[in-house]
């Protein structure tokens, strides 16, 4: 059995095709994750990040033996990076850079306002790489951008959807945005509530759930 693994890496997206029985890599394509530099920082392009994983996957597909068809595929990534998803399911805006510093003043903010007495932030204290503190940035400095979304997730549960899966997040990204109860595996309420986004948190899944398969086009570009 063949499987597919994506991994949106800070500098570069990998991708590598696995043949599980033998546990030999069959084909491996790298090539540099796509980066802008806005007014703000440094930032992500979504549909650049997409076009790249389909460009590397379409390569490895390209590499494997005749009649070797993957039987599943999986994405990775950097999980603070946050992505705004409008009411069609298409992406809002650049995507901030996890090591971007944009959220150091909303961290000590939220610390210093509603989040200073949640057990949550008390235990794990937020700081500029968490995703909800990316997102009080874009709350203040970027409205009309949270004003179009009406939820979010991270750039490797993103590819997926782009893909053609459900729009989900996986446990090991959720605790890396800072609203996350890793005992309960569930969105923390007061954090979200203590936030005011407004915006609808994720479906929540563990790792390695099925949650949909190809788009007919997409696979088509695949091969």
């Amino acid at each position: 059995m063949i499987t597919l693994g994506v991994d949106v890496g800070t500098t570069h997206t990998k991708v590598l095709a696995l043949d599980v029985e033998a546990g030999r890599t069959r084909a491996l394509e790298s090539a540099a994750t796509p980066v802008v530099r806005d007014a703000d920082g440094e930032a992500r392009r979504p549909a650049q990040v997409l076009e790249t994983v389909l460009d590397l996957t379409a390569s490895v597909v390209k590499q494997l033996p005749a009649g070797a068809r993957p039987a599943a595929l999986c994405v990775a990534s950097v999980g603070e990076e946050v992505v705004l998803i409008d009411a069609t399911g298409a992406p809002v805006g650049d995507v901030i850079t996890w090591y971007d510093p944009r959220g150091l003043d909303e961290a000590a903010a939220f610390m210093a306002g509603p989040g200073g007495d949640l057990p949550l932030s008390r235990r794990w204290p937020p700081d500029a790489t968490i995703s909800i503190c990316k997102l009080l940035w874009m709350k203040a400095h970027d409205p009309e951008a949270l004003a179009r979304a009406i939820t979010w997730t991270d750039l490797g549960d993103f590819g997926l959807h782009g893909l053609g899966a459900d729009l989900v997040m996986d446990w090991t990204h959720a605790s890396r945005a800072g609203a996350f109860d890793i005992a309960a595996r569930a969105w923390d309420r007061a954090t979200v509530e203590a936030t005011g986004l407004g915006l609808a948190c994720p479906r929540l899944v563990p790792g390695r759930t099925v949650i949909g398969t190809l788009e007919p086009a997409v696979a088509r570009r695949l091969g």
